[in-house]
């Protein structure tokens, strides 16, 4: 019996984790505990304070009193039936949402006419320019090909060019709504005065001369009678020029 607890004594001595970790490792621990903090008194230690609970203790405090109040205030009072307001909310939403679109639609519309304006305006003055180029070429062909006289081609490039000078002034007079353009026939002009007609840039359409307003007309005789000045001026170098012009019995002296 004695050599069998001597047995088992050894044995456990030479087992490495029963004899540390039991045995050694508490007595190691124990004395690096003791030189760490065997030293330390309660001078050492810092008192918490307490302020910040008692602060969260006051606030809870305050938020019971609060519903406390509110319930009081609130007793015997019908809770409000909001299901109305929420469908008038909806469609209220639902109208500000069309509203949305509609605008991005006329948006859209805008920016398209706006584009369709700028290629309008510039295929019109393209074919402004083109139309100044013909008026010049056609009556050169026509004076080529003995359909007019050299005198009558000199007499229509002037006609035209006191039109273009008076259109000046017309666009100024009537705000850019008529101008003054040329008779085009594809008749022979031999035996045929120098005419024009009145085209409408609102109407779009061409009218007689006579065919317009007291008004009218006197803008219209007005702006001839300057362009008229302008091509004597500019043809001729000895002409004055009018620096001032005082227009008396306009109606009966500009129209006839």
């Amino acid at each position: 019996m004695r050599d069998l607890i001597r047995y088992s004594i050894i044995r456990k001595v030479k087992n490495f984790n029963i004899l540390f970790w039991p045995c050694i490792f508490p007595l190691i621990m124990g004395t690096l505990f003791y030189f760490a903090f065997g030293n330390m008194s309660e001078a050492d230690f810092e008192t918490v304070q307490a302020a910040y609970v008692e602060e969260k203790r006051h606030q809870e405090q305050e938020y019971v009193h609060d519903i406390k109040r509110l319930t009081e205030e609130l007793a015997g009072k019908q809770r409000l039936d909001t299901t109305a307001l929420v469908a008038e909310m909806t469609a209220i939403n639902a109208v500000l949402k069309s509203s949305k679109e509609h605008k991005e639609t006329l948006q859209t519309d805008k920016d398209f006419t706006e584009q369709t304006l700028e290629k309008v305006s510039a295929c019109y003055a393209n074919r402004k320019k083109k139309l100044k180029v013909h008026r010049v070429i056609e009556p050169l062909a026509e004076a080529a090909n003995g359909a007019i006289t050299f005198n009558r081609y000199v007499l229509e490039d002037l006609f035209c060019a006191m039109l273009d000078k008076a259109n000046d002034r017309l666009s100024v007079l009537c705000s850019g709504q008529y101008e003054l353009r040329p008779i085009e026939e594809g008749q022979s002009k031999r035996n045929k005065g120098l005419g024009f007609t009145v085209y409408d840039c609102i109407n779009q359409s061409h009218r007689e001369s006579g065919a317009n307003s007291g008004g009218e007309k006197f803008e219209i005789s007005l702006s001839l009678a300057l362009g008229l000045s302008d091509i004597v001026q500019s043809c001729s170098k000895k002409a004055s020029r009018i620096e001032s012009l005082f227009i008396d019995e306009g109606f009966g002296t500009l129209g006839k």
